[in-house]
């Protein structure tokens, strides 16, 4: 028993070192200027899409960055774009002036809702 309690512990240890050389580094902490020039960068290639400049490839990588899913039913000619949750009260909070017309989402789904 001893020897079996002994072959374990050295399973862990061994185990243990290869866990802490497989962990990754921490994030380095980000600067202000650093997060604005990213969220200048994310927001210049929307307006590039919005504005019909952007290539296929471009349009796709900005559709991934900004929307979960899109199920699209070819009998219907309809679908749904999934985005995330909190997605739907921002284009409400940003683009309407006058409230909510209608469905409060503009049909949108928030990651989750079936």
């Amino acid at each position: 028993m001893k020897t079996t309690l002994a072959d374990l512990k050295a399973k862990r240890d061994a185990l243990q070192k290869r866990l802490a050389k497989a962990r990754p580094a921490s994030a380095a902490p980000v600067s202000e200027s650093e997060l604005r020039a990213w969220a200048t960068e994310r927001f210049g290639q929307l307006r590039k899409l919005v504005d019909g400049q952007a290539s296929t490839v471009e349009a796709r990588a900005a559709v991934h960055a900004y929307v979960d899913r899109i199920e699209i039913d070819p009998d219907a000619k309809r679908g749904v774009l999934y985005m995330p949750k909190d997605a739907g009260d921002f284009f409400m909070r940003e683009f309407s002036t006058r409230g909510a017309h209608g469905d409060p989402k503009g049909g949108c789904k928030a990651k989750g809702e079936a």
